[in-house]
């Protein structure tokens, strides 16, 4: 009697290469390669995602540059801080581009913005180009997604300098923003 036994493989890779697996398992190319059936694959994250809602506490992590943060007056209420321009936090995160295109860089800029319900915030997202870069790359696409499925989508035009989009979430909410053009990918994990 042959008994068939189910082993699971554990691999460390990045988001990429698990992205690149997926195709593989999906195409059927990984039952070739690694002759063998597999039943499926699933990612466990290890990188913590960023918690916006830390933002308003002045917690950011040291991988992301502040543009534009309150003012100390954590005491107003929204529609004081609305009046004075203060009710938002801007933060930026730099990306060399590696092969796709050598020596262009990005600049992924995520702004919460403070909502009259205290339970949630707008989440703005833009992709821009480094100084001394006038455009982004044309076919850059910039996505917003939660659990694998897509909320929404804009892709870098020729002559486009910016491509953005935006999202209210709720406090505890996640979501993630990938950047892709051509090999190169970047996905980054959010909670609001």
């Amino acid at each position: 009697m042959d008994y068939q036994t189910e082993e699971t493989i554990y691999a460390k890779c990045s988001r990429e290469d698990f992205e690149k697996l997926q195709e593989l398992f999906e195409s059927g190319e990984l039952n070739r390669i690694l002759d063998t059936e597999v039943i499926d694959i699933s990612i466990t994250s290890t990188i913590k995602p960023v918690i916006l809602s830390q933002w308003l506490k002045g917690i950011i992590e040291p991988t992301w540059e502040i543009i534009n943060k309150f003012n100390n007056t954590s005491n107003l209420d929204f529609a004081v801080r609305t009046q004075q321009n203060d009710s938002s936090i801007s933060s930026k995160k730099i990306y060399n581009l590696g092969t796709s295109i050598d020596g262009y860089c990005v600049e992924l800029i995520v702004e919460i913005m403070l909502t009259p319900n205290q339970e949630e915030m707008d989440v703005g997202v833009r992709v821009q180009p480094c100084k001394n870069q006038p455009f982004l790359p044309t076919g850059l696409k910039l996505i917003l997604l939660h659990d694998s499925e897509i909320l929404a989508e804009v892709e870098a035009r020729e002559t486009d300098n910016t491509i953005r989009r935006g999202l209210t979430g709720e406090v505890g909410d996640n979501f993630s923003v990938k950047i892709a053009l051509g090999d190169f990918i970047v996905l980054e994990d959010f909670t609001v």
